[in-house]
Formats: structure tokens, C-alpha cells, sequence
């Protein structure tokens, strides 16, 4: 692995092991410190003041990617037993459901037990529709009908339902995007997937230019933001996931499959 020391006057360096390289936050910086001249080319250690407002940078970034939906790459289950007339569920670190704040939950639903369980989505609404569409929100049931997120927090979000659960053998479920979190130091061990580290470090050299990019000629400085925005697309691109299309059943003829093609738009 691939490991940053302090060195004795207080630069960093990198101390290299046998069994290979791990990538770490200090690669992306020292990478992002070279392209806009910070630091030379072929050092291996860069000025503490820089290493340390480079990092804060750094996690600014990817806290602001956290709130872009196509910078995010997937999205993650999460399942708990009901609990018997419990509204709302919180969802945050030490939450019921213990995990990271999501900023949306885009998929709720219930699985009812049984020799084949089974998964029953839920509707999700805004705040409008369930504060003056939900007359009576304590009403219970085994079987929800619909969910309101608020973000609320931090630290945790609240997920409402209606009608609220009534047992504890039926499983909540929600579906999450689960974005790239903050790095807790230079030396973490991460693992990244294809285009972040590019895009992590065009865009923390852009970020950095205003306080360490001098001199920077102004061909340069547009070449890394342009690259900058460049990468940070060609994630995007790779995170897109376009709805499937569908169609009404009123356009499909008696014999039409979903499948199919066959199917009329008129008399």
C-alpha cells in the first residue's frame, strides 16, 4: 500500500510499500497541485499550508457533489422490521435507519412476509400533497399506501407514512442515492470509480487557482476549468439513466403486447 508520512519539517512524502499502490487524498492533491504550477513537477510532498486548505477544498467539493443527482453513481437498499405506530422514520447516522442523510429517497416500499415474500411500492408525494391530503395521519395499517420524505436535519431526514405501519414483521424498505463522502484524512485508503479521480482532481485545480494558481497564464487557467467541466460531464454522462418509456393503455390495441409495436393512436 501506498502511505503519506510527515516528514521531519513538516512537508509530506510518500513512503512506498512492497504489495502495491493505494490511491489516497493526497494524490489527488499533489496531481491538482502540479497542474496549476503549486507545486513542481515530480515532487512527491507538497507545503502544509497548501496540503491542508487543498483538503478542505477538497471535501467542499464532494459535499457539493452530494447535492447533484447525476454526480451520484447509484442508488443503495435499505431495510428495517415496522414498528408498530411509528411515524415518522428518521434516517441519519444513529436514525432508525443508520446511515448517511440522504438528500432524496426516490423508491419506498414494504415487503409483506410470507413463503414468497412479497414487495409492495409505495407512492412518494411532496409536502403539499400529504399535509392537506392525509386528513387523519395516525390511522395504522400493514399496508401503506404513501411516503413523504423531508430532508429536515442535520443530522437525520424523516420519512412519513400513510397509513402508519401496524406490525412488525413487515420490512421497510427505501432506495437511496448514495453519494462519494467527505475523506477523514491525506492518508485514507480510498477507492474510486472510473472518471472521479480525473474529475476530483481537474476540479480541485480550478477551486485552488484563485489562492495558489499565481502566476497562472490565462491559457492555462482556462484549459484546466474547461477540462475541469469536461470531467465532471463525462461522470455525469456515465451516472445518467434515462427513464424507460412507457405507454398509456389507452393507445395499445386489444391484441398489443407492452412489448410490442403494435398499437394505434387514433379511431
Amino acid at each position: 500500500l501506498a502511505r503519506w508520512g510527515r516528514f521531519r519539517n513538516g512537508c509530506y512524502g510518500r513512503k512506498s510499500f512492497t504489495n502495491g499502490m493505494a490511491l489516497v487524498p493526497q494524490d489527488i492533491i499533489l496531481n491538482a497541485g502540479k497542474r496549476i504550477g503549486a507545486i513542481p513537477g515530480g515532487a512527491t510532498a507538497g507545503p502544509p499550508e497548501l496540503m491542508t486548505d487543498a483538503f478542505n477544498l477538497l471535501n467542499t467539493l464532494i459535499d457539493l457533489w452530494a447535492t447533484q443527482r447525476l454526480t451520484i453513481n447509484g442508488i443503495q437498499k435499505f431495510s428495517l422490521s415496522g414498528i408498530i405506530g411509528h411515524n415518522p422514520y428518521t434516517i441519519g447516522p444513529a436514525g432508525d435507519f443508520n446511515q448517511a442523510r440522504p438528500i432524496w429517497v426516490p423508491i419506498v416500499t414494504i415487503t409483506l412476509p410470507g413463503t414468497n415474500p412479497v414487495d409492495i411500492p409505495l407512492s412518494i408525494v411532496d409536502a403539499e400533497t400529504y399535509a392537506q391530503n392525509v386528513a387523519s395521519k395516525t390511522v395504522q395499517s400493514q399496508v401503506p399506501t404513501l411516503a413523504f420524505y423531508d430532508q429536515a436535519g442535520p443530522p437525520t431526514g424523516n420519512l412519513f407514512l400513510y397509513p402508519v405501519l401496524n406490525s412488525t414483521t413487515v420490512k421497510l424498505n427505501i432506495w437511496v442515492p448514495v453519494a462519494l463522502t467527505q475523506f477523514t484524512s491525506l492518508v485514507q485508503a480510498i477507492t474510486l470509480l472510473p472518471g472521479y479521480q480525473a474529475a476530483l482532481e481537474y476540479n480541485l485545480a480550478a477551486d485552488m487557482i484563485p489562492e495558489w494558481g499565481r502566476p497562472l497564464d490565462a491559457q492555462t487557467g482556462q484549459l484546466i476549468i474547461a477540462r475541469a467541466a469536461q470531467t465532471l460531464d463525462f461522470i455525469k454522462y456515465a451516472n445518467f439513466a434515462p427513464p424507460i418509456l412507457k405507454i398509456d393503455p389507452g393507445l395499445l390495441s386489444p391484441n398489443a403486447s407492452p412489448g410490442g409495436a403494435n398499437w394505434f393512436s387514433g379511431p
